[in-house]
C-alpha cells in the first residue's frame, strides 16, 4: 500500500554552468505542424511559459537554448532566428515560430527571476543530466550510494536557499532513502512500512510557503502513507483547490484503488 503513495513522489520528483542564463524570453509562438499536441507556447518575460493556452511551466535559457519543464520533463528549444525548433522526444524537430520578427526580451532587471532562472539550471543539471543517469554513470552499488547521497545534499542546499523544487527533490530523495533506497524503491521492494517523521510535514509545508501548491500533494502522499488517510484527504482537496498537479493524480489513483475494491466485493 506504501508504494501506491510512494510512486507518484517519485514519478513528480524526477526535469554544466552556463555562462549566461536568464528567463526574459517573451512573445507567442505557433506550431508549424498541424499534428502536434503542441500548438502554441506563450512566453511571459518572467520565466513562464503557457502551453496551449493551458498551463503555465517554469523555464530558463542559456546560450541558444530554451529549457521548459513541462509535467516534470524538460523540452528542450534550440533559437533560430525567430523560432524555436524542439529537440528530444515529444517535439523533436517542430518549429514554433514567433509572432513577431526577431525573439523579444523581458528588460527589466528583477533579480528574484533572476536567481530563479539560476536554481532552474541547478535543478536541471542535477536532477536531469544526472539524476537520471545514476544507474549508468554509477562504478558499483558503493558508488552509486555516494552519487544519491551527494545529489541529495546538493538538492537540499538548493531547498535551504529558497527553491521550492530542491525542497519537493529532497522530500521525494529522503523517502526513497527511508524506505531502504532507490533502486529497491523503484522495484518496489522497500521497507513496507514507514516511519512518520515531522520534517516530511515541515518540507511540505515550506513548499506550499514558497507559493508551490504541489507541496500539499507531497503533504497528501505523507499522511497517507501513515496511515492518515482523513487527514491526507482533507490536504489532497484542499490542493486540488489550489491548482496542485500531484493531488490530481492522487485523486485519481484513489478513485481507481475504490473501483477495483467495488469490483472484488
Amino acid at each position: 500500500m506504501t508504494m501506491k503513495f510512494l510512486l507518484p513522489i517519485i514519478l513528480f520528483a524526477q526535469i554544466l554552468f552556463a555562462q549566461q542564463t536568464s528567463n526574459n524570453l517573451e512573445g507567442s509562438f505557433k506550431n508549424k505542424s498541424k499534428n502536434s499536441i503542441y500548438t502554441t507556447l506563450n512566453f511571459d518575460g518572467r520565466g513562464k511559459v503557457n502551453i496551449n493556452d493551458m498551463q503555465e511551466y517554469d523555464f530558463f535559457e542559456r546560450n541558444d537554448s530554451v529549457i521548459a519543464f513541462v509535467d516534470n520533463v524538460p523540452f528542450i528549444f534550440k533559437k533560430k532566428n525567430n523560432q524555436l525548433v524542439g529537440q528530444g522526444e515529444w517535439i523533436n524537430n517542430e518549429v514554433f515560430k514567433s509572432s513577431s520578427k526577431t525573439l523579444m526580451y523581458n528588460q527589466d532587471n528583477d533579480m528574484k527571476l533572476a536567481q530563479r532562472a539560476k536554481w532552474l539550471e541547478r535543478h536541471y543539471e542535477l536532477n536531469y543530466k544526472i539524476g537520471l543517469n545514476l544507474f549508468a554513470l554509477a562504478e558499483g552499488e558503493d558508488d552509486l550510494n555516494q552519487k544519491i547521497e551527494n545529489l541529495l545534499i546538493e538538492n537540499t542546499k538548493l531547498c535551504n536557499e529558497g527553491f521550492d523544487l530542491g525542497c519537493i527533490q529532497q522530500f521525494s530523495q529522503e523517502i526513497m532513502a527511508d524506505m531502504g533506497g532507490i533502486s529497491l524503491a523503484l522495484q518496489g521492494q522497500g521497507n513496507s512500512s514507514f516511519v512518520p517523521n515531522k520534517k516530511y510535514e515541515e518540507l511540505g509545508n515550506k513548499v506550499i510557503q514558497l507559493g508551490n501548491p504541489e507541496g500539499y500533494g507531497l503533504l497528501s502522499s505523507y499522511f497517507y502513507m501513515i496511515n492518515e488517510s482523513e487527514k491526507a484527504k482533507e490536504i489532497n482537496d484542499k490542493g486540488l483547490e489550489e491548482g496542485c498537479v500531484m493531488c490530481l493524480e492522487l485523486a485519481m489513483n484513489d478513485l481507481l484503488r475504490q473501483i477495483e475494491q467495488e469490483d472484488i466485493e
